[in-house]
């Protein structure tokens, strides 16, 4: 697999042990679809049709259980699937955010026993009390970043901590990142860019947490 942009890509033969590797398009490594065009689009897909089976499955084997009962084996076993990674694979292009958001939306008329077509679904995930995966994810990212902040990262991340010292204001201070100048739309979505512009919108109070759990906690309460 040749990982780039281009259009036109350069391929060279890889032997291993007197072997030549085969030329492959996209790649599965610890569970996230790398493609060669950088794109996540078929990690979409992958994640999108397991988190359906694995719905589908408890649809037919658990659709007399209390609402309770479905909502836990939903959190469970169904949405860790669409947030697998998702610190990395946070979507921007709607067509994706809408595909995922499908799964739960699917999920939230099993739970409630209400297929009917004229039924809101919005309404039944409000009555549920779930986040919405586009708000999770952006958590998911900025909790990965904490880290970052805190020191806590690998040391690819070293040169990157630079701080926004112009960036001052009654709630934004030294804890502000310089944002990172992008050429690209792919790349202005990528963690990091995004995540920056992100963690920069967050008030004092949420960045100078002392442990990641009131961090998140902050965040839930801003939201």
């Amino acid at each position: 697999m040749s990982v780039g942009l281009k259009r036109t890509k350069s391929h060279h033969d890889y032997t291993m042990l007197g072997e030549t590797l085969a030329q492959v398009q996209e790649h599965k490594y610890l569970g996230v679809t790398i493609a060669e065009d950088l794109t996540w689009n078929s990690n979409y897909r992958c994640t999108v049709s397991k988190a359906n089976k694995i719905l589908g499955l408890l649809q037919r084997n658990i659709y007399q259980c209390s609402k309770e009962t479905k909502a836990k084996a939903y959190k469970a076993l169904v949405r860790p699937h669409l947030e697998y990674a998702a610190a990395v694979t946070d979507p921007y292009q709607s067509k994706y955010i809408q595909m995922l958001d499908r799964v739960q939306r699917r999920a939230a008329r099993f739970v409630v026993g209400d297929f009917r077509r004229k039924s809101s679904v919005t309404k039944m995930i409000q009555e549920l009390e779930w986040e919405s995966l586009v708000e999770r994810r952006k958590t998911a990212r900025l909790c990965q970043f904490y880290f970052v902040h805190k020191g806590e990262s690998p040391n690819t991340f070293t040169k990157l901590q630079q701080r926004d010292t112009n960036h001052s204001s009654r709630h934004f201070t030294a804890d502000a990142y310089k944002v990172i100048e992008t050429r690209t739309v792919r790349y202005q979505n990528s963690f990091l860019p995004r995540t920056i512009r992100d963690w920069n919108r967050l008030p004092l109070a949420s960045t100078t947490q002392p442990t990641l759990e009131k961090f998140k906690a902050s965040l839930l309460l801003s939201n």
